[in-house]
């Protein structure tokens, strides 16, 4: 939770989406588990024909309790029983469902997976679900990492706005950009609306208001292009942060990555006032 400006909108929207979404908005239901005796082989074949998305097995002893886990890819060409090729399951695995959400992803950059707790579970365990990578590209998490963006697109629109900008010549080229965007000529907008989030970054830099200003004028530009890749990715549904190829496992990375970046982006935002 932020506590910069408790009386300025943005911080009050976030703060309340932060608390607000949780690990539960994210969790695939009911969490599927397995016996300890249960044939490796016949467990791959039911996940083939459930079209299961998930990196791990839980494993249940027959008091009903999450006892083994067994990583999804160590079970390939593998024979015999399910546990032999699982290990203990420990308690950091497992987190509750009303764990706030942006907590939860960091959990789940150190553990791979993370099972559910809820008291409505029916189990004696308490576990009712399972978020892995498989679950990090879900809306809660668009929704809160767009809302992030979003604050820095209009916070930057706002300090530019007590510049006189338009009148600087050696910003004519962002002029242009503008006045091509702008469909009505008549059009009752600011022209710095008509400018997409790379060129406000890029515009501040030209302005010499400087946020990052540890970086090189191309190294600022590949973080403009960087945040506008990341707000693309989410509005376009495409996996956040990711390239095409890539290991689906190393999605849970490159999204807390991208929380990273925005997150130093909006902290030094926020300071230009």
């Amino acid at each position: 939770m932020r506590l910069d400006d408790l009386q300025d909108p943005f911080v009050r929207v976030l703060n309340h989406l932060e608390s607000t979404l949780i690990a539960s908005h994210i969790a695939a239901f009911p969490v599927l588990c397995w016996a300890p005796t249960d044939d490796v082989a016949m467990v791959r074949q039911e996940i083939a024909e459930d079209c299961l998305d998930f990196s791990h097995v839980p494993i249940r002893d027959g008091k009903g309790r999450v006892r083994w886990i067994a990583c999804r890819e160590d079970l390939n060409e593998k024979h015999g029983l399910l546990k032999n090729h699982a290990m203990p399951f420990k308690k950091r695995h497992v987190v509750d469902a009303s764990r706030p959400l942006r907590e939860t992803l960091l959990l789940l950059r150190d553990h791979s997976v993370l099972l559910l707790r809820s008291p409505e579970s029916g189990q004696t365990d308490g576990i009712s679900g399972i978020i892995n990578h498989a679950d990090i590209q879900k809306t809660p998490v668009r929704l809160l990492l767009f809302a992030q963006i979003t604050e820095i697109e209009a916070r930057l629109r706002n300090r530019l706005n007590r510049e006189p900008w338009e009148r600087d010549p050696v910003c004519a080229e962002f002029m242009r950009n503008a006045q091509n965007q702008r469909r009505d000529p008549e059009g009752q907008l600011p022209l710095i609306n008509y400018l997409n989030l790379r060129q406000l970054m890029c515009l501040t830099r030209t302005c010499n208001i400087h946020f990052f200003p540890e970086k090189s004028k191309d190294e600022f530009i590949e973080c403009a292009k960087r945040l506008t890749a990341i707000r693309n990715d989410i509005s376009h549904t495409n996996d956040i942060g990711c390239s095409a190829g890539d290991n689906p496992l190393d999605t849970i990375a490159a999204v807390n990555r991208a929380f990273d970046f925005v997150d130093a982006t909006l902290a030094a935002v926020v300071y230009l006032g």
